[in-house]
């Protein structure tokens, strides 16, 4: 059974998973935009159910769009910027 990489790249305006092959060829994407609300000049805000819910919504597109099995996917990172504590995906 072949295995792959999933990563998630959670950012300010969109939220993207990326789904790589042993050989680091990327082989689905899938992103989302994300709305942003800015309260006052220099701040900017986002939903955190917005955010959980495009992350979740972009895991599944990736593995739909390539067919692949989520039992074939060996590990998933995430990275997001400020992200405060730690998400376990």
């Amino acid at each position: 059974m072949d295995q792959y990489i999933m990563a998630i790249d959670q950012g300010t305006t969109s939220t993207r998973a990326i789904l790589f092959d042993s050989e680091s060829n990327i082989i689905s994407v899938a992103q989302k935009e994300l709305e942003n609300f800015y309260p006052h000049p220099g701040w900017v805000e986002q939903n955190a159910n917005d955010i959980w819910a495009s992350t979740v919504g972009v895991m599944f597109e990736v593995l739909a769009k390539s067919g692949i099995r989520e039992q074939q996917i060996v590990q998933k990172a995430a990275s997001k910027c400020g992200l405060c504590g730690g998400v376990r995906i």
